[in-house]
């Protein structure tokens, strides 16, 4: 008992928890709400839903890059230089605010576009804007060295928000009251943000416009921008090529796959999140050493769960499916479309999970540009994709330009840590030995039990091999140094 509370003493561990806590709840969301959105508004309604909240999303863009740059730089300075650190803080909220405000004028576009549902949209902008201040705010938790704060803050944020979203579609409401619902706890999470902040950090803000250093300021994060564009090329202009090209049913099938395939999205956040506070103040104290054995554990880690992932769809997948939509998923299951997710995911995991290791030190430049041409080709080859092979040719799409491209992300960033180029080939080739080896048990064997056993004795040769008594001293070193 002395040692489990010994060992929550560590921030580190406070963070790793939170980041487990946080994507147990996302998960808990994106697999209660939907079969709800399905039974109560019926897969139209469902599908323009998700098609207004994906247009509202490029409100994202506004902060340019703040929320990250911006939180790396004052943590830095808190660590540093303290003498500035309250001027330079109160600049970067000016900056942040600002560009926010000019949502207002680019939501007036969408509102004028989309007439039939202009009310809808203009709530859930200003929801949006709301949003991207909770996030910044949130974030200087990271600057006070406190990361595990505000990922608590939003926990309880999401906690309330999944029962009060299912209460309201029990009691037959519909988009505006839903719309009107994400203000209202949008507001209450940015007033306790900031009182949080106030009470314990002794928090104030004086808005300083300074034309010069803001310049400057948005002209290094931009370059961060990239992460959120191809977040947007990716997960949201997919949905809005599917309304153009396809159907209602379209959309609702493949936000459905996506949303279990992305299991190993939300390890990866976990481990990125969990790990960003880590990278930049080894960085920052100049221990190379130990963010190069971090990158090397974490992509061990995020390889051994893809595996399992996909064991566990190839054994069960529509097990899950008939408890997760009931009588409604007949109309959903389709073992090929999750396939296609599931290595997509497992491909792109690899490289993104390596992008906090640039992202968290000022080295990120030429790999933002990697990330934006993998989400264009995407867009660009989604397109004829969908014309000749309806979804599945997004699917094609995707998993070719995550194989492709997440090979040259990840060279890249071996790179720049200065670590042998051989290590990710030795990665990629394992990776195609194993999936080769799945899919021959899986096509050859039908028995679920002896393929599960097949499968599971696979998965624990590739541990064996994978990990040796010195990672599991490193992750002792690292819990306690972390």
């Amino acid at each position: 008992m002395y040692y489990l509370i010994n060992i929550f003493s560590y921030d580190f561990v406070k963070i790793l928890f939170g980041n487990v806590i946080s994507t147990i709840l996302s998960f808990a969301r994106a697999m209660l709400l939907p079969p709800l959105f399905l039974k109560f508004w019926g897969v139209d309604d469902y599908a323009i839903w998700v098609y207004l909240l994906s247009l509202v999303s490029i409100i994202a863009f506004l902060n340019l890059g703040l929320n990250i740059y911006g939180v790396n730089k004052l943590h830095k300075l808190f660590i540093l230089k303290r003498s500035i650190f309250n001027r330079v803080k109160n600049i970067l909220i000016t900056s942040f605010i600002l560009l926010n405000s000019i949502g207002l004028l680019v939501g007036t576009v969408f509102i004028f576009l989309h007439k039939e549902n202009a009310l809808i949209l203009e709530l859930l902008i200003i929801t949006a804007l709301i949003s991207n201040i909770c996030g910044f705010l949130a974030g200087l938790f990271r600057s006070y060295d406190k990361d595990y704060i505000g990922i608590f803050i939003n926990n309880i944020y999401t906690i309330v928000l999944i029962a009060l979203t299912s209460l309201l579609l029990f009691f037959e409401g519909y988009m505006y009251e839903l719309a009107i619902l994400l203000i209202l706890l949008s507001l209450a999470r940015l007033i306790a943000t900031y009182l949080i902040l106030k009470i314990n950090f002794n928090f104030n803000f004086n808005f300083n416009f300074n034309f010069k250093y803001i310049y400057l300021i948005i002209f290094k994060s931009i370059r961060f921008l990239s992460f959120q564009l191809s977040n947007f090329l990716k997960l949201d202009m997919s949905i809005i090529i599917l309304q153009f090209f396809l159907n209602s049913t379209s959309i609702v099938m493949y936000v459905l796959h996506r949303t279990i395939a992305n299991i190993l999205n939300q390890s990866v956040l976990i481990l990125n999140n969990s790990l960003f506070q880590h990278i930049s103040k080894n960085y920052t104290l100049k221990k190379h050493h130990e963010i190069n054995a971090t990158y090397n554990m974490q992509q061990k880690i995020i390889l051994m769960i893809g595996l399992m992932l996909l064991l566990i769809i190839s054994l069960i997948y529509e097990d899950i499916m008939n408890l997760w939509l009931g009588d409604s998923s007949l109309d959903f299951i389709d073992k090929d479309i999750m396939t296609l997710f599931v290595l997509s995911v497992i491909f792109s995991s690899l490289w993104n999970g390596a992008t906090v290791f640039l992202s968290a030190i000022p080295k990120h430049e030429k790999m933002s540009n990697y990330v934006i041409y993998n989400s264009a080709l995407f867009v660009i080859l989604s397109i004829p994709g969908v014309i000749f092979y309806k979804i599945y040719g997004i699917l094609y799409a995707l998993l070719f330009v995550e194989i492709v491209f997440g090979l040259i992300i990840q060279i890249h960033i071996v790179d720049v840590l200065t670590i042998k180029r051989t290590l990710v080939y030795k990665q990629y080739l394992q990776l195609f030995v194993i999936l080769g080896l799945f899919f021959i048990i899986d096509s050859l064997i039908n028995e679920l039990h002896l393929k599960f056993l097949i499968g599971v004795g696979i998965l624990l040769i590739i541990e064996f091999l994978f990990f040796d008594t010195g990672d599991i001293k490193y992750v002792k070193r690292f819990i306690k140094g972390g």
